[in-house]
């Protein structure tokens, strides 16, 4: 039989054990756990936990909310460097970075590429970019009619481009400026190019015509001008009395062509009564149906020197005026 003394010393041996066994286990995990570097988590902003900040990604979140950052982050060029996709950590944006290879510029990279538009929206410039122009766009300025900036601006304009600027010209010649110009004429553009007559009464000369059968008659002397700007095609005048018996073979005559800024002296003739006053009228006309019309109520006399340069004048034809 196994006495009492024996069984306390099985049990006591098994229970040595087992804490020898324990203690052996717990050495082992504290062994592993302070051999084995330290791992601190990280929480990104989609919720990803992970050992350090900068596996999260580009973002400008704060990755350690418990130490704000100042202000906003933005990218930024230090020489061809560019600083991008900050995080805040522990206080402080932590920047990205990117060597450029052809250069930084306003937070970006530059390319070895054109922009996919250089369009200015300006109709009177050539857009352009290429190699030679280091990929920057170029607007040289236009001249002349271009799509865009072309056609009638009205009223005898035109649009055209000039150094770059879209503007109004005016088109020359053109029918309906008010200038009669080269090359137009009275029958190809008649509100430009017109004759515009103007009737002068010089003055009246009592008189005899014994040879014609008649007695006393009326001689008119008469300064038709041209003052406009084409040429006044067959000039016709007619003299006319307020005291008029018979018709007089003089009292018209036809004139011709009459270049504007020319003037033409002329005696007309006239049957009056004797010893009546007598009250003149003088019409004009052309061929082209331009009229003009003098009139006087008394035609008074000429003296003798007054009538021998007006029969001057007469004589000399066609005369500049003024």
């Amino acid at each position: 039989m196994v006495s009492k003394k024996n069984l306390l010393l099985v049990f006591g041996g098994f229970g040595a054990l087992f804490i020898l066994i324990i203690l052996v286990i717990a050495g082992i995990v504290i062994f592993f756990h302070f051999s084995t570097p330290y791992q601190k988590d990280y929480v990104c902003p989609d919720g990803k936990i992970v050992s350090d900040a900068s596996d999260c990604g580009a973002t400008t979140k704060n990755t350690n909310p418990g130490v704000e950052c100042v202000g906003t982050p933005k990218n930024y060029c230090d020489g061809s460097v560019l600083y991008f996709g900050a995080t805040c950590q522990s206080g402080q944006w932590i920047y990205q970075t990117e060597y450029c290879t052809y250069g930084c510029e306003n937070g970006a990279c530059k390319h070895q590429s054109c922009p996919l538009s250089c369009d200015d929206g300006n109709p009177c410039t050539v857009d352009y970019c290429s190699e030679s122009t280091s990929y920057a766009c170029f607007h040289d300025p236009l001249n002349g009619a271009q799509r865009g900036c072309s056609g009638n601006a009205g009223n005898c304009k035109r649009y055209v481009c000039k150094n770059g600027g879209c503007i109004t010209e005016n088109l020359i010649p053109c029918c309906g400026n008010s200038i009669c110009e080269e090359g137009e004429t009275f029958s190809t553009c008649s509100k430009d190019c017109y004759p515009k007559l103007n009737v002068m009464i010089e003055g009246c000369d009592k008189d005899y015509d014994i040879s014609h059968g008649f007695l006393e008659v009326t001689n008119v002397y008469v300064t038709i001008q041209n003052i406009g700007n084409a040429d006044a095609k067959q000039v016709y005048a007619v003299a006319s009395a307020t005291d008029e018996e018979k018709q007089h073979p003089d009292k018209d005559l036809v004139l011709g062509d009459i270049p504007y800024g020319y003037q033409r002296t002329i005696k007309l003739t006239v049957d009056t009564k004797a010893k009546t006053e007598t009250g003149i009228t003088i019409n004009v006309r052309t061929s082209g149906g331009q009229t003009a019309t003098q009139s006087t109520n008394i035609c008074s006399q000429l003296s003798e020197e007054t009538k021998d340069n007006l029969e001057k004048l007469i004589r000399s034809g066609l005369m500049l005026t003024g």
